[in-house]
């Protein structure tokens, strides 16, 4: 009987260390998995996210440049988009306050009589018309200036009359330029003024003296 019981505690025995020995091999493999997946996948996991995420420092700096130009172009942008509209209403304003009959008239007459002139004619052209408008012995309308004759029927401008079965010089549709003299000049911001008496144009010298000739042109006092 005691030999049996000996032989029945030992195999128990032998039964509980292969039993530990199971368990210590189980928790040394489940020990080791952990280590890998630790030292061996979750850390490139986190480089990478952290990477996504978190910019370096020349990233950043680049994403502010071109952050400061965009804004930086879209003010310009704005600014000359202002400009812009500002320039626009203005020369509304300016247009709204022309005489449009006076400037239909007198963007004719330079056509006619200054068509390839300097820009400086044009405008001298213009002024002498507006100085006779202006002064007692000539009609008080620019029309009526332009198409004024003497006692003897002679015109005061040549471009009234017809030539060679043509239409009169005067009837020319205007180029950009004589439009924008005639502007400037009923605007009352002319880039030029002459004295009031200056009344004449013309080829040759008229009137009391000589003020100023440009080109073929003179132009001279009352």
């Amino acid at each position: 009987m005691t030999k049996r019981r000996n032989k029945k505690m030992q195999g128990r025995k032998k039964l509980e260390a292969l039993g530990l020995l199971a368990m210590l091999i189980v928790t040394s493999g489940l020990m080791i998995q952990l280590c890998i997946n630790i030292f061996f996948m979750s850390k490139p996991v986190f480089i990478n996210a952290q990477t996504r995420i978190v910019p370096n420092k020349e990233e950043t700096a680049n994403l502010e440049i071109k952050l400061q130009t965009e804004n930086e172009t879209q003010l310009e942008s704005d600014v000359e988009m202002t400009v812009e509209e500002t320039a626009v209403n203005e020369e509304k304003i300016i247009e709204e306050e022309i005489n449009q009959d006076d400037l239909y008239w007198l963007s004719h007459l330079i056509m006619a009589e200054e068509e390839g002139a300097c820009y400086e004619n044009k405008l001298m052209c213009g002024l002498v018309a507006m100085n006779r408008v202006k002064d007692e012995s000539f009609p008080n309308s620019l029309e009526e200036v332009i198409f004024q004759k003497d006692k003897k029927g002679n015109v005061q401008y040549a471009c009234i009359e017809p030539v060679k079965g043509r239409k009169a010089r005067i009837y020319l549709e205007p180029n950009e330029d004589s439009i924008k003299a005639a502007k400037e000049i009923l605007s009352g911001n002319c880039s030029i003024t002459i004295p009031s008496n200056v009344v004449y144009q013309a080829e040759s010298q008229l009137g009391s003296g000589l003020y100023k000739k440009i080109e073929n042109q003179y132009y001279s006092y009352k």
